[in-house]
């Protein structure tokens, strides 16, 4: 009945047995991973007995290998852990050295279900800690250690100490005192005040309605409504403040859930230690040092030389334009990633243009967008552009065009220039 139904716990009433042994609790239980206790019956009445298994539940899957889970138990068992997690507001601690503290005798099986939960209150006064597995030797549990360091991981908030904080601190109190005397002077015995002002005007209110009132009771009226309406709008403000110091102090139920997960994740984020060739590094200066070696390292470029077009020119795969007198050969033009390759109109430098912007794409491995690229002949005919943009598969471009935000060929002394 226990396996076929997957009880975890056993209660029997009338056993009327004045003493219970281990092996009967285990032949009850089918087997030996039980805990039980019982009390006494009286002669032959009474008697009760209670058996459970043992806490064996994880958190997550991968904190069991080699046991088959294929009857589904296993993940119902997840699934009332962490709501047992949720409701009690606890929070698991992660586990460092080891993966598991539990193994089969014969290595087949291995589950992490020996763990220390903590409560937000111990987390505010003892702070973050680290939990440790050491080695197990002939038990087949291994021992946890939970360890606190009371060494400086960061910058601590800001303080204020010796003979400046005494001054401080003595400064404050006084303010405070000052503050206290003056909120009292103004708005002290508010409701009385406001009771007050309420029924002075419903005086000048009643006495309005049957005689009328002269000037002097008119203004003062106007002055008792300034200073009701003064009160209510301080009475406003301070229950308004009230009503946020203790949404800030006690919060909501779903504050304090959030508030919860929060913990719980800066608690699984936090580098406690740090493995570096099979040497665990408690220190918070050294784990910063491996941390910000290994991004260097990661992220640090090696120097190499890059293809230039000079090369190109050089050997006369791609002739340039001549320019001025005493020729100046002008190939191209680079900045960042915008270039223009200036040449004579050939089929020989469609030739090597083509294969300059196919070597670029292998060596490089980035991708030519040609459509996004344009050609501009300059008394060019049309069929040799029509054809070398075909053969090219970019756009027919025309003077004036825009480089760098810049116009080229455009007339300079035109408005839109």
């Amino acid at each position: 009945m226990i396996r076929i139904n997957n009880i975890g716990f056993l209660a029997i009433q009338e056993t009327k047995l004045e003493v219970i042994t281990e092996s009967l609790c285990c032949s009850l239980w089918g087997s030996s991973d039980c805990d039980w206790v019982f009390l006494p019956s009286e002669g032959r009445s009474g008697g009760i007995l209670s058996i459970w298994s043992d806490f064996n539940a994880v958190c997550r899957g991968e904190e069991r290998s080699g046991i088959n889970n294929a009857d589904g138990v296993t993940w119902t068992e997840i699934i009332e852990f962490h709501h047992f997690l949720e409701e009690l507001e606890l929070v698991d601690l992660p586990l460092l050295g080891m993966r598991f503290t539990w193994y089969q005798a014969s290595g087949r099986a291995m589950s992490k279900i020996d763990r220390i939960l903590i409560s937000d209150e111990w987390a505010s006064i003892w702070g973050n800690g680290s939990l440790w597995a050491l080695p197990r030797d002939v038990s087949d549990h291994c021992p946890l250690i939970l360890k606190y360091s009371h060494q400086e991981c960061g910058p601590k908030p800001f303080s204020v100490e010796g003979w400046i904080g005494f001054v401080l601190k003595e400064e404050l109190k006084g303010l405070k005192f000052v503050l206290r005397e003056w909120n009292n002077l103004e708005y002290g015995g508010m409701e009385a005040r406001i009771g007050g002002l309420v029924m002075e005007i419903q005086d000048l209110d009643s006495k309005g309605e049957t005689m009328g009132l002269s000037r002097q009771e008119v203004s003062s009226r106007k002055e008792k409504f300034g200073e009701l309406w003064k009160f209510l709008k301080s009475k406003e403000a301070l229950i308004f403040q009230i009503s946020r110091s203790k949404w800030l102090k006690e919060g909501d139920c779903n504050t304090k859930f959030f508030h919860g997960c929060i913990k719980a994740r800066s608690k699984l984020n936090s580098i406690s230690a740090i493995r570096v060739d099979d040497v665990w590094l408690e220190s918070p200066d050294q784990i910063k040092a491996v941390v910000s070696s290994f991004f260097a390292n990661h992220v640090s470029d090696t120097p190499r030389a890059r293809p230039k077009l000079d090369g190109v020119v050089e050997l006369d795969m791609f002739k340039g334009f001549s320019l001025g007198r005493t020729p100046v050969v002008i190939s191209h033009l680079q900045y960042a990633d915008d270039t223009l390759c200036i040449g004579e109109a050939s089929v020989n430098n469609l030739w090597s243009l083509k294969a300059i912007l196919r070597v670029f794409e292998m060596a490089s491995g980035l991708k030519v967008n040609f459509w996004k690229s344009g050609l501009i002949g300059v008394n060019v005919s049309s069929t040799f552009m029509e054809m070398t943009c075909t053969f090219l598969n970019c756009r027919f471009g025309s003077i004036p065009f825009k480089y760098l935000g810049l116009p080229i060929g455009a007339n300079p002394r035109r408005i839109s220039t």
